[in-house]
């Protein structure tokens, strides 16, 4: 069971890290673009 959360937890952090970034290089409007697209 503490797997399982551990593993979820990363996987949202990198998510939103990966958004986040995206969003910094792209700008706001090319960034909130891919993540519709996705």
């Amino acid at each position: 069971m503490k797997y399982i959360v551990l593993a979820i937890t990363i996987t949202l952090f990198t998510s939103s890290y990966f958004v986040l970034t995206t969003m910094y290089e792209g700008g706001q409007s090319k960034g909130a673009e891919r993540i519709v697209l996705q």
